[in-house]
């Protein structure tokens, strides 16, 4: 955006709608750690080939270069900590939120709304949860914001 239309670095800003089977990204990696998200999902490490015990989508794996190529700390990275640092919203879905702690509470045996809580404590600094990914959306919306479905 910048050299095409030459926005400034306010210019230009970013709202993430994390929601449905993706709201395991909202989650930090204690929980990662906690409820073996990445072998549920399926979710690799590259390192090991196993199931994430950490959130890989918050910073680059550590064998992943901590500069881009460039060597520009301000190039985009495709990382939620980098979004969330450079004035870019990151919004959760709290219906998907609910389903999830659902169901790690039938697989752990424990209380639902103690996982809920549980999992709104431990949600990636940035993070902000509304009733669902379809309301954040149409917030967002009526902020200025233009839709683009990225899937």
């Amino acid at each position: 955006m910048r050299a095409a239309i030459a926005a400034g670095p306010q210019d230009v800003q970013t709202v993430l709608v994390i929601s449905h089977a993706d709201i395991p990204m909202a989650f930090n990696d204690a929980m990662w750690a906690k409820y073996q998200i990445g072998r549920s999902n399926k979710v690799k490490d590259d390192s090991t080939k196993r199931g994430a015990i950490r959130n890989p989508f918050l910073d680059p794996p550590s064998s992943t270069p901590a500069a881009p190529p460039n060597n520009s700390a301000n190039r985009p990275r495709g990382t939620l900590t980098w979004l969330a640092t450079h004035g870019h919203i990151l919004l959760g879905c709290d219906h998907a939120t609910r389903g999830f702690a659902e169901t790690v509470a039938e697989k752990t045996k424990r209380d639902m709304q103690l996982v809920y809580a549980e999992l709104n404590a431990n949600l990636i600094p940035g993070v902000i949860l509304h009733p669902s990914g379809v309301y954040a959306a149409h917030r967002a919306q009526e902020a200025g914001y233009t839709y683009v479905r990225s899937t």
